[in-house]
């Protein structure tokens, strides 16, 4: 037998395979034949919808039976005469998928329409299996082909594994895993956006997979009698939309962030957090799970995120969201989203055209009295961010004598628009300094970088330190 479906709760099992082989049990030990049908061809696969059974095979064969599998009707697709090997039901709608990549739907299993698929490198690649979940169908096949549809009208492909023939893929708590030749499983759990390789242990060619709910595990079976188990996949909340999409372009700056997710969630614990991508150390905004700026609508499984500040034009953000900041009923949290995962970028505002520049020093310019151990800081006149080059501190005195900081080592810290450098050694008493900073080792957060010129002489950061404190005890100068 080629494939196997359960018409539910006080329903049949159906069976079907080679030379128009159908069988029915009630109980999945006894086993009858249909008493009729009109196929006489292979019949590859079978799928329940809309109270009919739907099965395909050799030669664009495809039978159907509203009685559970007693009596069965042949359906004809003009012009359709390669083999369908798999079929699926969804949105209320049954999708055939086969060789040369063909896809078939209908609303009935009866009458059927041929999918104009757009003419790609891939379109004729062999489709040899296709399930439905998450609002999404997805079909897979040779090559590594991966399409993705919620309606079988509008579909998006791509490539997972060139030197991997898919066979099977199947659907459960929000992940679909495709198995395929040389015992190849592949999972997503982001609606087909990204493929991960599993670890499988197997070489055998790998003909099905299903899902197990019972036991939240898939499970797969291949030739020499390769069967696969796969680790638990609990029925965590897991996100399936962002908006702004991760890599948008031109998100309004007073717009929302939304997470839609599989399953309703509330609020737990942890914070969004938003930084400009320009500078990761440092958040724009964090926001509590549990503020009210987060919205969760659980009839749409939603969570709408109200930033309190507007973002700034012609900027790139990204967003991070904590593990178990959202939990399911079963208190199941979410997976984290890491920096790198959801980023966007604003509509284009007019060009900053204009460099940093630093309104106050500390020291002052021309201090004196400075404390040996102090620490340098530069507010600019906006946020920045290190790029390349040195601070170098001179002894005005000896010239030769100097440190000389990078910008990028741990002894300078960037918060905002405040740079503060932590000398590598003390300073010496009663002596004048002067500090020199090379053009462009700093710049400002604009999308185009503007560059702080640096200083380059003598005059503009110089200061004194403290005369060496008296350590010498009293003497009698004079006795009378």
């Amino acid at each position: 037998m080629n494939g196997i479906v359960y018409t539910g709760t006080g329903g049949r099992f159906a069976a079907v395979g080679n030379n128009g082989a159908v069988l029915t049990s009630t109980d999945s030990v006894s086993w009858l034949p249909a008493l009729f049908t009109s196929s006489t061809g292979n019949l590859n696969a079978v799928t329940y919808g809309n109270s009919r059974l739907v099965a395909v095979g050799d030669a664009g064969k495809i039978v159907t039976s509203t009685d559970g599998g007693i009596m069965w009707t042949a359906s004809y697709v003009p012009d359709v005469n390669v083999n369908l090997n798999a079929v699926a039901f969804g949105n209320n709608k049954f999708v055939a998928v086969g060789d040369n990549g063909i896809v078939l739907t209908s609303v009935n299993g009866t009458v059927w329409e041929k999918v104009t698929r757009k003419t790609t490198d891939n379109s004729n690649l062999n489709l040899n299996g296709i399930t439905f979940g998450g609002g999404m169908f997805v079909a897979v096949g040779a090559s590594g082909i991966v399409v993705t549809s919620p309606d079988s009208s509008k579909a998006a492909e791509k490539i997972i594994g060139s030197n991997v023939i898919l066979n099977g893929v199947a659907f459960g708590n929000s992940v679909f895993m495709a198995a395929g030749d040389g015992g190849k499983v592949f999972s997503t759990s982001d609606l087909g956006k990204t493929w991960k390789l599993e670890t499988t242990g197997a070489t055998a060619k790998l003909n099905g997979i299903v899902f197990n709910p019972g036991q939240n595990r898939f499970i797969a079976a291949g030739e020499s009698g390769e069967i696969i188990m796969s680790y638990a996949v609990p029925n965590i909340p897991r996100v399936l939309g962002l908006t702004p999409g991760n890599d948008e372009t031109d998100v309004g700056i007073t717009d929302n962030l939304v997470l839609t997710f599989n399953q309703p969630v509330i609020a737990a614990s942890g914070a969004i957090t938003i930084f400009k991508a320009a500078d990761l150390a440092t958040p724009v905004e964090l926001i509590p799970v549990d503020d009210s700026s987060v919205k969760v609508d659980p009839d749409t499984n939603t969570v709408t995120i109200s930033p309190s500040l507007d973002f700034v034009e012609s900027t790139k953000y990204v967003v991070t969201i904590d593990e178990n900041a959202f939990i399911n009923e079963s208190e199941y949290g979410n997976s984290a989203i890491a920096a790198g995962e959801w980023s966007f970028t604003t509509i284009a505002g007019p060009a900053d055209e204009t460099a940093p520049t630093v309104s106050e020093y500390s020291p002052d310019q021309g201090e004196a009295g400075v404390a040996t151990n102090a620490k340098l800081t530069l507010t600019f006149s906006e946020g920045v961010t290190t790029d390349s080059g040195n601070i170098l501190i001179y002894d005005s005195a000896d010239e030769g004598n100097l440190m000389v900081i990078p910008v990028n080592s741990e002894n300078v810290t960037v918060k905002d628009n405040v740079v503060t450098i932590v000398p590598y050694e003390d300073f010496k008493y009663s002596t004048t300094y002067f500090v020199n900073i090379d053009d462009g080792a700093f710049k400002d957060l604009a999308e185009n970088s503007n560059s702080y010129t640096g200083i380059s002489d003598k005059e503009t950061w110089q200061f004194t330190t403290a005369e060496a404190p008296d350590t010498a005890p009293p003497v009698v100068s004079d006795f009378s």
